[in-house]
This record gives structure tokens, sequence and C-alpha cells, in this order.
């Protein structure tokens, strides 16, 4: 995937972080100045040789302050423009009309030509929660057209979709680029952003694909994150969507394909205690440690979590240290799904949280099964932070 060049006035570099953030998390991948400039040559000619070789469109901030700016209008749009590359303006408190009038003569030509949006009109206040979500509906189109170029021009296989959660070396190859290192940076994002941005950004990701004209294809993922991001995109691409998925688990591929003859031959996971521990008689919660890794950093988990009526911890059995193929992870996230369905049966259970230690590729796979299994709540080990599990993502259905 080649990234789209962000063209914006330095003024305007608050707006220009919602427009690169969001789109970044609509899988388009955003050249911008402060992140990707080399240092020891002009600036001009860095700008130049980016939109030429490395951007294969523009977006623009529009506003007042980006109209008048020389460089926008000498060097950065005419070089797009006589490239060919597709223009992308986004429209901020900017009247239309004057855009209009005032483009040809920064510019050369109307910038109205173009298809944009209207992200903020001239009368409206600066909602940013309503800005976001007026760039994200641009950002997921954006997506859709660049996977109906990808069909047009024939190309095959599975959707290349590569998961940035830390610092990263760029995928060139990738199809979608999930970058979402802003949000994970310094701190574990909340509940309330996984509800409000990541994961609406997700299904706006899956519509995009789903209306590209490549119907379901196989999804590729080449990189592991966090295991909360892996279980939310399991999740929205769940079985039942008829999506299928490929992890990269290392030197494997994981895939959930696997035949399910062969799970007869896979030991099954056990719990770390015969009974289940009783916290709070009178709670509808339950709580669910998976320790595939890190058995004893769940398990001391558990035993500080209150306000949860049971709590249980399943591992590997005594003699596997460790998860050897897919086949294994698929059929083990089979048997979490199986315990996450008995530890509901009990009366009054309505919400499970889960704690997880385990390989990202076998929490995709979990996440991919979780098909009508009611309100689980996903906690995420911070390591960055207080060493302790933190409520991340909110999975319902």
């Amino acid at each position: 995937m080649k990234a789209y060049f962000l063209s914006y006035s330095h003024s305007d570099s608050q707006l220009a972080d919602i427009v690169e953030r969001t789109f970044k998390t609509h899988g388009v991948r955003i050249w911008r100045d402060i992140h990707d400039l080399a240092p020891g040559r002009r600036f001009a000619d860095i700008i130049q040789r980016a939109i030429d070789e490395e951007c294969g469109g523009l977006i623009i901030v529009v506003t007042p302050q980006s109209l008048a700016s020389g460089f926008i209008g000498n060097i950065e749009l005419p070089k797009a423009y006589r490239a060919r590359l597709p223009i992308l303006p986004l429209f901020f408190g900017v009247p239309i009309e004057e855009v209009k009038r005032l483009s040809p003569q920064a510019i050369g030509f109307d910038l109205t030509a173009f298809q944009g949006a209207n992200v903020l009109s001239s009368s409206e206040s600066e909602d940013e929660a309503a800005i976001r979500h007026k760039v994200g509906e641009v950002a997921w189109k954006t997506l859709r057209e660049l996977l109906r170029q990808r069909k047009t021009t024939g190309q095959t296989g599975p959707l290349r979709v590569a998961l940035h959660s830390r610092q990263y070396v760029v995928d060139e190859d990738a199809d979608i680029d999930l970058d979402w290192t802003g949000y994970f940076q310094s701190a574990l994002p909340s509940t309330e952003v996984w509800s409000e941005m990541l994961l609406p950004s997700l299904v706006r990701v899956k519509r995009a694909i789903t209306e590209s004209g490549l119907g379901t294809p196989e999804l590729f993922l080449p990189f592991g994150v966090h295991l909360s991001i892996g279980l939310a995109f399991g999740f929205v691409f769940l079985q039942q969507t008829r999506f299928h998925l490929a992890i990269q688990q290392y030197s494997q591929v994981w895939s959930t394909r696997a035949d399910p003859a062969i799970y007869q031959t896979v030991p099954s996971l056990v719990y770390d205690r015969e009974r289940s521990d009783v916290d709070d008689p009178r709670s509808g919660e339950a709580a669910l440690g998976v320790g595939i890794v890190q058995v004893q950093s769940v398990r001391k988990a558990l035993d500080g979590v209150s306000g949860v009526r049971l709590k249980r911890n399943l591992v590997l059995p005594s003699d596997i240290s460790s998860v050897p193929d897919g086949t294994h992870a698929l059929c083990w996230a089979k048997q979490i799904v199986d315990a996450i369905d008995e530890l509901r049966a009990g009366p009054g259970i309505k919400i499970i949280r889960l704690y997880p230690a385990m390989p990202f590729g076998m929490a995709v796979m979990l996440g991919w099964l979780l098909n009508a299994r009611g309100l689980i709540q996903i906690y995420e080990w911070d390591k960055k932070g207080n060493g302790k599990y933190q409520a991340a993502c909110r999975l319902s259905g």
C-alpha cells in the first residue's frame, strides 16, 4: 500500500493530528512531514520526492490558512496534480464557494472539483468527536476505493492486514495498514476509546472490504500486537461472517481452516484448581483466566480480582509447555469458548471477565469464535504501567 500525503498548514496541526490518526486507525497509510522527513536534504526536494515515489494520493486539510500557504499552493498540490494522484480535500471552516473562488488563483485549479468532504462548516463549533466521526466516514470509503483498485488490477490471494500497536517496520506489501500505535504508545486505551474509536473503526474496515467487491477473502495478519487487538479483530471478522484468518506466528502460519478431524488428537486444557474460586455470591460477573503463557501472573491477577461470583483459570496440560501449532491453538480456543459457556450457564451470570495470556494468533482465533456469547469484558496486561490487567474492549454479541 502506498501512503496518502497529508498536506496542511502547520497552524492547523491539531486538525492534521485528527486526520492522520483517524486515517491510520482505518487502515490507510499516511505520509506526514513531522514523521517521515529524512535529514540532510532540502525540505522541498524531500516533499516532491515523497509525492512522486512514496505516495499514491494526497489529502489536504483545507482551511483559510492552507489556502494562503505558498508552499502548499506552489509545490505540494501542483506536484500531486501533475502526477495525477487522487486528491482528497477535507474542508474545515471555510465556505465551499470561497474555496471555489480562491483555489484556482492560489494553486491553478479548483479544489472543489475533487470528491472531498465538508467536515466542518464555518458556522459549526469545533467538536472533536463530531470531526473524528466525519473524517472516519471519509477514511473507510478511501480504504474501500484502494481495495477496489486491488480488484481491478487482478491481484489475488489473501488480503494482507498489517496491525501495529508498537514501533514497527513498514510492511510495504500490506493491503490494509492498521496503525494504532498512537493509542498504545504511552498507556493502554480505555474502554471508552475502544467503544468510541477502535471497535467502530474495525467495523468500518470490514465494511470497506465487503463493499469493495472482494467479498469475504481470507485475511493474512503478518504482525503480532496486543492481545486485546487480536481478540477484537477476530471478533469483528467472526466465523459466522465467513471470513477466514491466517496469522503469522513466528515461523508458522496459523489458520482458522484447520481440519476438525484433528481435534480429537489434541489434549484438553485443564483448570489450575479443581473447583471455582467463589468471591461474591451476589455478583452477576465471572472471571476466566487463560494462562497459556505466564501462568503464575494470570493466577496472581485472578487472586486479586474482586466483585465477581466465580473465578477460574485454564492452563495447558502438565506435559505440554507451549502451543505447538495452529491446530492446537484453534482447538484450545474452542475449549476456551466452552469454558465461557460453562461459566455463563451459572445462575445470574451476565458478564464474563477474560484475563488472557496466550500467543497472539490464538487470541485472534478465540475472538473469531466468540459469537453469541453475551457480554465479555477483555482485560489487557499493562506491561508499561503498574504490571496489572486493565479493562480493554467489551465484546458483545
